[in-house]
């Protein structure tokens, strides 16, 4: 069963919960105090919990109990929120 991107959002809106995710980024280096300073910028964004497929789970990478996540590219006030940095 394939599910589109309007299954989704439907999933998101009616059945979402409001989580905070957080971008900690580095300032730069200070060497006089030999320590760097973080910002960090939250984000609050609408995202749908759901179980993996049986068929999904591996034992491995994935195992009983895993749940997925759908996080929209927009946070709840409609403005766009980074990609993950790796």
């Amino acid at each position: 069963m394939t599910v589109s991107a309007a299954d989704f959002t439907f999933l998101v809106n009616q059945f979402g919960q409001d989580v905070t995710l957080r971008t900690v980024t580095s300032e730069g280096y200070d060497p006089s105090t030999a320590s760097t300073t973080l910002s960090t910028v939250d984000y609050t964004v609408r995202v749908y919990f759901h179980d993996f497929r049986v068929s999904d789970i591996d034992g491995v990478n994935v195992v009983r109990g895993d749940r997925r996540v759908v996080i929209p590219v927009t946070d709840t006030s409609g403005n766009s929120i980074p990609e993950p940095q790796t």
